[in-house]
């Protein structure tokens, strides 16, 4: 599941308005002993079900923002069989800002052995949970040879980069002719990033 298709980008919009901050929900690393019961249900789908009800129940999980349900996310991004169920996952926990979700994601994004489309979603959500220490693999990602890989690492340092990775990401905005297989362009994504770590040092400097 790719992430420029139409439904996801909605679903976004309709999460997090214009205007509204998305809120860091902090992960307990405990699963409750009563689980509600449309959690343990969205849980069921995302590990069981069909690839419609799969996304469907990631989609439920994050509107719910129950950091409840990390472990067993965790638990799914690294036991499951089938990468595009690991991809969910990793999307899911992006979205709800699970903070122990950036080392096993980071290691997933630097190992080339891992399927390109889980490598790409694993970088898409570092970029959701905006962890620093996720940079300098998102930085390496920039050369890696699958374009979806660097285009969702350059995404992802729209939220993580900072002044000096700019170099690295100029190098694609020059003239990059990367395009992601949704055919998005990884040079206009990279000057995209640029300009967004240009505006968050100037806020700094302001504030």
């Amino acid at each position: 599941m790719k992430r420029a298709l139409v439904w996801k980008w909605l679903f976004v919009a309709e999460l997090y308005p214009p205007g509204v901050s998305n809120k860091t929900l902090p992960c307990s690393g405990a699963v409750p002993k009563a689980m509600n019961p449309d959690l343990h249900k969205a849980l069921v789908q995302l590990r069981t079900g069909e690839r419609l009800e799969m996304w469907e129940a990631a989609k439920a999980l994050v509107k719910e923002e129950d950091p409840s349900v990390v472990p067993e996310l965790l638990a799914l991004l690294a036991d499951s069989m089938e990468p595009e169920r690991r991809a969910a996952a990793a999307w899911t926990l992006g979205f709800l800002r699970a903070s122990d979700a950036v080392q096993p994601l980071t290691h997933i994004l630097v190992n080339k052995a891992e399927p390109p489309a889980l490598r790409e979603h694993a970088a898409e959500a570092l970029g959701y949970l905006s962890d620093a220490s996720a940079r300098s693999a998102l930085i390496s990602s920039l050369s890696d040879e699958n374009p979806d890989v660097v285009f969702s690492s350059t995404f992802a340092l729209r939220t993580v980069g900072e002044t000096e990775d700019i170099p690295h990401l100029a190098r694609l905005a020059a003239g990059s002719g990367l395009v992601s297989s949704n055919g998005e362009s990884v040079m206009r994504e990279a000057q995209e990033a640029i300009d967004q770590i240009k505006t968050r040092a100037e806020r700094k400097l302001r504030d």
